[in-house]
């Protein structure tokens, strides 16, 4: 086993950090305004926590 899996232009290896920012919003308006804030700061991750989302609708 290599220990590496690539998702997209993102390598995830043994021994290596990538930063994971998570959206957590409950609303789409809220989701969309943290993704252009998420996206400026350019992460290597992003994870939209769908259950958040969902919970509320």
């Amino acid at each position: 086993m290599s220990g590496k899996v690539t998702v997209k232009q993102t390598i995830f290896q043994t021994g290596t950090t990538q930063l994971a920012v998570p959206i957590t919003a409950t609303t789409a308006q809220a989701v969309l305004t943290a993704a252009q804030t998420i996206k400026a700061a350019k992460p290597d991750v992003v994870e939209w926590r769908l259950d958040f989302f969902l919970s509320r609708h």
